[in-house]
């Protein structure tokens, strides 16, 4: 009994579809008879409703010598690159049609490789001075563009000067190798959070904001480095994307430094007992103990009296480097000189 039931069941299915079957060739028959009976009029309008190219709808009747579209939509939670292959077949017929669909889905976004972005790379720092002291350089092992040694003092009016474009800035290169627009706005982390070394004030960046077209368009902004105090000042340059939800950061860092220089030997000459005529002379060792170079020279030699002559009275000395000033004393008469 249970056997003859389920031969009922298969049978039932069976002729469900073959239902179903025929309904639909019986349609595509008949709108084949309706195109044959038109095809020396005019076209007739061939309209497909949006419920028929909804999800799930994959069987369509298309009329003799008509075209009908279908919309393939795209949608991406997740960045990559995607391909299916839709397949479509002829009820009439036993080849079928593959058709490759591929798409990738991306924020918009700039390139960040270091060589892109900055002019000049260094691998490793120097761990001894003067080598340390790098000027405009992006240091790779450390993931920072170091500005180096700078003078402090500088007015952020005065940016504009050749002389502190020259020293206290430098260009950053934006590139686009996308396919979307980018809209960029920058600013520096210190802006919101300050603390020793995070300072508002020290960076600044123009322009602040740029849109930069896809397919490898470049533009360059210009970063200043403008230290008022003597220290380490760090910070970080936001690259705000628009329809992009990650920032792109950059480290930023400057030394601020004034010109020193020390007296290393020599500080308080006293000459000895001289007969007249005869000539004594005394070394003076002058030592750079900043990290920029520094102009030196003496002042007051016009004050000086005829006994006294000075050898090396003025020039640049270099971060670490030293001089030395000799000061010869000849006594032309009987004098005590204090």
């Amino acid at each position: 009994m249970m056997k003859d039931e389920q031969n009922k069941v298969n049978i039932d299915e069976s002729s469900i579809e073959n239902k179903e079957d025929s309904k639909f060739m019986s349609k595509a028959d008949e709108l084949m008879d309706q195109s044959n009976d038109k095809s020396r009029q005019a076209e007739v309008s061939f309209e497909v409703r949006p419920d028929e190219l909804s999800s799930g709808v994959t069987r369509w009747v298309v009329p003799a010598k008509k075209t009908l579209q279908l919309v393939v939509k795209f949608f991406s939670k997740q960045v990559g690159s995607f391909k299916e292959e839709l397949e479509f077949e002829n009820y009439y017929g036993l080849k079928k049609q593959t058709v490759t669909v591929e798409s990738r889905s991306d924020f918009p976004n700039i390139v960040t490789t270091p060589k892109s972005l900055f002019p000049g790379i260094k691998r490793l720092r120097a761990t001894t001075a003067p080598e340390c002291y790098l000027s405009k350089k992006f240091v790779v092992s450390e993931n920072i563009f170091d500005f180096g040694p700078l003078l402090i003092g500088k007015s952020v009016a005065n940016r504009h000067d050749s002389a502190v474009i020259a020293m206290n800035s430098e260009t950053f290169r934006i590139v686009n190798t996308g396919k979307f627009d980018c809209e960029l706005e920058f600013s520096f982390a210190s802006d919101v959070i300050q603390n020793e070394l995070q300072k508002a004030g020290v960076f600044k960046v123009e322009p602040e904001s740029m849109i930069v077209k896809g397919n490898g368009e470049c533009q360059e902004i210009r970063v200043y480095a403008l230290p008022q105090t003597v220290q380490r000042c760090v910070d970080e340059l936001i690259i705000m994307i628009k329809s992009n939800p990650l920032p792109v950061l950059v480290p930023v860092e400057c030394l601020g430094q004034k010109p020193v220089v020390q007296v290393v030997e020599g500080d308080g000459l006293q000459f000895d007992r001289l007969l007249l005529h005869q000539t004594s002379s005394k070394s003076i060792v002058l030592k750079n103990v900043s990290a920029i170079p520094v102009k030196w020279s003496v002042s007051g030699l016009d004050t000086l009296p005829d006994e006294f002559t000075l050898v090396n009275t003025g020039g640049e000395l270099l971060p670490t480097k030293s001089t030395t000033v000799t000061v010869c004393f000849k006594a032309l008469q009987q004098m005590k000189f204090t």
